[in-house]
């Protein structure tokens, strides 16, 4: 039954208004003055309220602005009551919150039409509250399959966006501020779109017609979404990779490696990666000279940076059905990775900038990337001392040929 309070001052027109609701089937509370009105609402806040404005000691109006002051009423539609016919006094009552305003002497099947009207309109509200509650739990199941793809996603955009901050605290002259702040925002929304809007795409799709799509189609937008997610991870790591490598912050952890095991890890990694007829060939030539007793101690990270990149980008570079050579060579005091493809080629202007943060080449412009990868291979093999060369021909294909020497802690011999 709805609960309907009448406010007004007149002991009469509390009594007849009252009836004449009871008789409609409405539950009626009263209120002969402002502060009673208040207490009431509070106590049990009613569906709506009838308020007289010309009361003493309290006017309707300033009952109203209580009312829309306090957070467990403001929501209570009010209708105004009063003898007041002026324009202005209609104003300041939907001013001040009112939703109606009746005239006195008022016709009880106006009273009645308005107040149905605006039980109407509440009632209207809750419903679409209650179906807006069941599309959010309709929502929600399609939220939680894809909520562990996407969280990891929304925590690292989060942090890559912490990042340019952190970097921009990195850098001591305003030119290279600027400078690395406007590349690093050009890099990050020109290759966070494609991806960004892949996922959200496919994700209004899975939305809009989950109850339509075949298992299929449901798996192809699904990882349709892991791609782009992936996608977006591996960039995010080279951000935050190159955020380290500004401030400092990179160290060598050696370890024991078996190297020859750790490429063919990478390849197998990689195979995913390649295009259509494409194959990456794994060589290994050992110098005579070196003693079975020598230990591999290298920094496993490091060295997955410097081949994962470049391996990248001779398979990115690369046609189809064109082989990737990775070379490892062992000698006492070294080792070399020689990673050969038969792609695209660098143009010679393009190889004194090559590894330079940011920069691409005027021949990779219409293929896909950051320009983060090789400044990463140059800053990880001057951390291991090492060296990088570069040999290149257009349309005939690049050799990148990295030397690291083998440190104190690498040549450490097992008695």
């Amino acid at each position: 039954m709805e609960d309907i309070l009448i406010v007004d001052d007149q002991p009469d027109n509390l009594r007849v208004l009252s009836s004449l609701l009871e008789q409609q089937g409405y539950s009626v509370r009263r209120a002969i003055h402002g502060q009673i009105a208040l207490n009431a609402a509070e106590a049990e806040p009613p569906v709506l309220i009838l308020l007289d404005i010309m009361m003493p000691q309290m006017s309707g109006y300033e009952v109203c602005e209580k009312l829309k002051d306090n957070e467990r009423t403001r929501e209570i539609p009010i209708i105004f009551l009063s003898a007041l016919g002026d324009v202005t006094e209609k104003v300041k009552a939907f001013e001040v919150g009112g939703v109606d305003y009746i005239t006195k002497p008022f016709q009880f099947a106006e009273v009645l039409a308005r107040i149905e009207h605006q039980l109407t309109l509440q009632s209207l509200k809750r419903e679409t509250q209650r179906q807006n509650e069941y599309l959010q739990q309709l929502n929600t199941q399609l939220e939680e399959r894809v909520a562990e793809r996407t969280a990891e996603l929304q925590r690292k955009t989060e942090r890559l966006i912490a990042v340019e901050e952190e970097l921009r605290r990195s850098l001591v002259k305003e030119k290279e501020i600027n400078e690395f702040k406007s590349n690093i925002i050009t890099t990050i929304s020109h290759e966070y779109r494609t991806p960004l809007t892949t996922i959200f795409s496919t994700s209004e799709l899975l939305e809009h017609y989950r109850h339509k799509l075949s298992e299929e189609k449901f798996v192809k937008y699904l990882k349709r979404i892991q791609e782009s997610v992936k996608y977006l991870t591996s960039l995010f790591n080279d951000v935050m990779f190159v955020d380290r490598m500004q401030v400092g912050q990179l160290e060598l952890n050696c370890e024991p490696i078996d190297l020859e095991q750790l490429c063919y890890d990478l390849i197998d990694r990689l195979q995913t990666t390649l295009k259509s007829g494409q194959t990456l060939k794994f060589s290994r030539h050992k110098a005579e000279t070196i003693s079975d007793k020598i230990s591999n101690y290298w920094d496993k990270h490091i060295l997955l940076q410097i081949l994962n990149n470049l391996l990248l980008n001779a398979i990115k570079f690369s046609s189809e059905n064109k082989i990737i050579e990775l070379n490892l060579i062992e000698k006492e005091d070294s080792i070399q990775f020689a990673i050969r493809d038969k792609g695209v080629g660098i143009a010679p202007e393009n190889l004194e900038r090559l590894f330079e943060l940011f920069y691409r080449g005027k021949n990779s412009q219409n293929i896909r990337g950051t320009g983060l990868g090789l400044t990463i291979v140059k800053k990880c093999v001057d951390l291991c001392n090492g060296s990088i060369e570069v040999e290149s021909e257009i349309d005939r294909g690049t050799t990148f040929t990295v030397t690291l020497p083998r440190s104190n802690e690498a040549t450490i011999v097992d008695n």
